[in-house]
């Protein structure tokens, strides 16, 4: 895994050096629920996320915003299981920058992700025990569609974005319920370049 992340910030630095760019670290609030037919994961699951983008220009206003971010997925079940999925997270996002003032633009944003799951736990409360995420029940890899906007104030950025997974999470044969992630994340970041 460590390798992995070491080539990927290879291959992000690699390319941000050849356009004009703006690199930006991010961290903020996942608020996650399964998108699933039953409906039996009822409540919200906060989590976190943390990482990396670089604007890379395109013309005057578009960007092609690719990163690497870590993101806290999963759902809970009806109170008494807790489904923990975290995952490397590659968006590779098209953004839209309008100037509304003096040191503020607003941007929007489209665009896939890929995710591989790293780590996670099912808690089942009324057994009392926890098992690995991705070892028998989930997949390890997710890909999805981003879409969201946020504000650059001087440095600053401020944003919020939803992720719409597009990928059954199990396999048909263990749960005849589709299950996909959703995730809306609230991010803060600072520009460093």
């Amino acid at each position: 895994m460590k390798r992995l992340i070491l080539i990927i910030a290879l291959i992000v630095s690699s390319v941000s050096a050849a356009f004009s760019q703006h690199i930006c670290a991010r961290a903020g609030l996942n608020i996650t629920k399964f998108i699933s037919d039953a409906n039996i994961f009822t409540t919200v699951k906060p989590g976190a996320n943390a990482g990396v983008t670089v604007d890379l220009a395109l013309g005057k206003d578009f960007f092609v915003r690719p990163g690497v971010m870590f993101s806290m997925k999963g759902a809970h079940y009806e109170n008494r299981r807790y489904d923990n999925l975290n995952y490397l997270e590659l968006p590779v996002l098209m953004a839209y920058k309008e100037r509304v003032g003096n040191h503020m633009d607003v941007d929007f944003q489209t665009g896939p992700y890929l995710a591989f799951g790293i780590s996670g736990k099912i808690n089942k409360k009324a057994e009392n025990y926890a098992v690995p995420s991705f070892v028998n029940e989930y997949r390890k890899f997710d890909f999805g569609w981003n879409f969201g906007m946020g504000m650059d104030i001087y440095k600053l950025y401020i944003g919020i974005s939803y992720d719409c997974g597009l990928r059954q999470l199990r396999d048909h044969y263990y749960s005849q319920d589709v299950q996909k992630n959703g995730c809306l994340m609230i991010n803060f970041g600072y520009y460093f370049l």
